[in-house]
């Protein structure tokens, strides 16, 4: 009887230690899928940072683009008023030729009539 009980026990002992056993290899095998599922995030993570960092480069060339179409636009305009006052300038020097040219026709044509009184 006694070796029975011994038998029994050491049965229990063994189902015992079995069953710790097997609760460290669920323990393992629930910590492998934790860290599985961590890193299956952390990929996720990564990922979603590149498409940010994709996109925020993205706007950031747009931006740049817009800023240099900005600066060209602006030039232009720059231009097209440095040849407007060019134009006006042109204009106004025209302008005064003209007053010049009439003066000395007027001038001449006071010679003319001054010679024909005197003749």
């Amino acid at each position: 009887a006694a070796v029975a009980v011994a038998e029994a026990a050491l049965a229990n002992e063994r189902g015992r230690r079995e069953a710790a056993e097997a609760d460290v290899r669920a323990k393992e095998d629930q910590s492998a899928t934790f860290e599985a599922g961590l890193a299956k995030e952390r990929v996720r993570h990564e990922d979603v940072e590149r498409r940010l960092m994709a996109k925020e480069a993205a706007v950031a060339v747009a931006e740049a683009a817009l800023a240099n179409e900005r600066g060209r636009r602006e030039a232009a305009e720059a231009d097209v008023r440095a040849k407007e006052d060019q134009s006006a300038t042109f204009e106004a020097g025209l302008a005064k030729e003209r007053v010049r040219h009439e003066d000395v026709e007027r001038r001449l044509m006071a010679k003319e009539a001054a010679v024909a009184v005197a003749e």
